[in-house]
């Protein structure tokens, strides 16, 4: 389970001009949008969700569904004991996520699996984890748009 943040940047390029053309290479950039988002996947465990719809990695206000009755009397018993937060019973996958910033892209994700299929993909369909909230697109943004003003 992964989301790439590729390299397009027409919106930046509208403020700054060809100063990107300029640039050789944008790994420190995407290394930063990497820690952003490990911090960002991180609160929205914490927080039980923070996305706009289901199947869009766009973050937003809304919460994770609450368990079934019946599943969360089925983890009465689970070890380690249950703490009653969503995706979060060992912290497996919350710590698994990791990202590999290149020259034109972040690769953030997990590959954790369990019996041999993905795991995190199949509760980020039902309940999305692995969304960009625009405070970190933002923040991104002003990151590089601060570092490359220096060129202008």
């Amino acid at each position: 389970m992964k989301i790439e943040i590729t390299d397009n940047f027409k919106e930046i390029a509208k403020k700054i001009g060809s100063v990107i053309d300029k640039v050789d290479n944008m790994k420190e950039y995407y290394d930063y949008f990497g820690m952003l988002m490990i911090a960002s996947v991180d609160k929205n465990f914490d927080m039980q969700g923070r996305y706009s719809r289901k199947g869009s990695t766009a973050g937003g206000s809304k919460k994770w569904k609450k368990l079934s009755a019946k599943y969360k009397s089925q983890k009465l018993n689970h070890k380690p004991p249950f703490s009653g937060d969503i995706l979060i019973a060992s912290g497996k996958m919350k710590q698994s996520m990791t990202y590999n910033a290149q020259n034109d892209r972040t690769v953030f994700g997990t590959n954790l699996t369990n019996d041999g299929f993905s795991y995190p993909a199949f509760h980020n369909e039902t309940r999305p984890f692995l969304v960009i909230q625009d405070e970190d697109i933002n923040a991104w943004l002003e990151y590089v748009l601060a570092d490359l003003g220096k060129m202008l």
